[in-house]
């Protein structure tokens, strides 16, 4: 996986694990504020004892460059920008991932590893006339085209005591 790869998912875990928190922060375009360490360990835990994220690997917009484009009446709240003054990562509330829907296909042990078969699907309802366009609205004809597969590969760490991601591959839809 690629460094924001790792970024995005680990700051969705350390999103999903503290928005009901009633002492976060938000920044001046009402992104969230969390604490470099607490996205690190949210890497580690989810990618194994030798994850390690810096600011560095991941092609982020500085805040200060963010502060430049306010200034010139530029809107990036939908960007996610590391603040290194604070050591802090400043994330939009608006998704920041598509519209693919995962869904687990199957599971396979192999030894101490697990391998998730994953297919991403959007949502497609049949029209009138027989084409299909994307939709979010709950009608009975709705179906999901798989977009793409992809294989994760968990492994297991006796120092963290957890099943971590170690490996993550593009499948043809044969596979």
């Amino acid at each position: 996986a690629d460094k924001s790869m790792i970024l995005e998912a680990s700051i969705w875990r350390v999103m999903f694990s503290h928005m009901e928190d009633a002492d976060l922060s938000y920044d001046e375009n009402a992104r969230v504020i969390f604490p470099e360490s607490l996205v690190n360990q949210s890497a580690e835990e989810l990618f194994g004892p030798n994850c390690v994220l810096t600011p560095a690997d991941i092609n982020l917009q500085q805040d200060s460059s963010a502060a430049q484009n306010d200034e010139a009446g530029e809107s990036d709240a939908t960007t996610i920008h590391y603040d290194e003054e604070t050591g802090s990562y400043h994330v939009p509330v608006v998704p920041i991932v598509g519209s693919y829907i995962p869904y687990t296909e199957s599971i396979k042990k192999d030894g101490n590893k697990k391998y998730l078969r994953v297919a991403y699907r959007i949502q497609i309802a049949n029209n009138s006339g027989g084409g299909a366009f994307i939709t979010s609205s709950n009608s009975s004809e709705e179906t999901y085209h798989t977009v793409k597969y992809m294989e994760y590969e968990l492994a297991y760490d006796d120092t963290l005591n957890t099943e971590y991601i170690s490996a993550i591959r593009s499948l043809e839809e044969g596979e």
